[in-house]
């Protein structure tokens, strides 16, 4: 089943209603890629602080740190972000006992942008990550396409490389032909998360 199914389905059991998702979604009007990225990220928080709860893993959101800039020449003062270094997303599966790395990825289309460091998939982002799966821990790039009712692509470093190949982007087509696997938004104890380890059925 594709993104154009997904969409077209009139039936979303145990999944919210787009009414639902408005009224959860702070920035949406916002229409900021930073905001939606902080936004994505507490979703994917939600899910982590259960799954803490719950004794299956225990997984840390490392947020981009911020920088306060004070108040100049009678212009008022601001918060920026820094550089940050490392993953999204860093912890432990307690029943394998295996670590886990999560960069996560939000874009309002269904194209990615690969190999550059603006914006996307980062050159260093997917090069430390294909050195840290080579090693063998588990590590996840979560691709969140907004316009596609926030379906999320769970993608290995090592399979972003063997799908783009001399390209330097990455679609939905190309994910779907791959039978990349997807996270759909669900319901859990009231709220919307994504259960990325599959422990919550």
């Amino acid at each position: 089943m594709g993104i154009a199914d997904v969409l077209n389905q009139s039936s979303r059991k145990g999944r919210p209603t787009k009414s639902e998702l408005d009224m959860a979604d702070p920035v949406k009007k916002k229409k900021s890629g930073a905001a939606w990225g902080s936004f994505f990220e507490k979703q994917i928080q939600k899910t982590c602080d259960i799954y803490m709860e719950l004794k299956i893993a225990y997984i840390q959101r490392f947020a981009v740190p911020t920088l306060f800039v004070p108040p100049r020449n009678g212009k008022p003062g601001f918060l920026t972000y820094k550089e940050k270094t490392g993953f999204d997303f860093v912890g432990a599966i307690i029943k394998s006992r295996q670590s886990i790395f999560i960069e996560a990825k939000t874009t309002e289309h269904g194209t990615i942008e690969v190999f550059q460091e603006k914006s996307g998939i980062k050159t260093h982002q997917l090069n430390e990550m294909l050195w840290l799966e080579s090693v063998g821990f588990d590590t996840y790039f979560f691709w969140q396409i907004r316009g596609a009712d926030q379906v999320v692509y769970k993608l290995r470093p090592s399979k972003i490389i063997e799908m783009i190949g001399k390209t330097k982007a990455l679609t939905i087509t190309i994910c779907d032909e791959n039978r990349i696997p997807r996270m759909i938004l669900t319901k859990y104890r009231g709220e919307s998360i994504y259960d990325f380890l599959g422990a919550l059925e």
